[in-house]
């Protein structure tokens, strides 16, 4: 799970994350998705938890 930041968070729920020393960090979203959570290039999210899970300490 992945949440954006700024006045409207969102929490992207159904997300798929890769994780290997290779890859580069970014995430992906429609222009409606962004719209909605008030994202623009280069703004940052947080991942908040895995397998429908919150995370310890991840807050909600």
């Amino acid at each position: 799970m992945v949440r954006s930041r700024g006045e409207r968070q969102i929490i992207f729920a159904d997300v798929i994350v890769r994780v290997d020393e290779r890859f580069s960090l970014d995430f992906h979203i429609d222009t409606d998705e962004a719209n909605a959570a008030c994202l623009r290039s280069g703004d940052t999210v947080r991942m908040i938890g895995k397998n429908g899970e919150f995370a310890a300490g991840a807050g909600r």
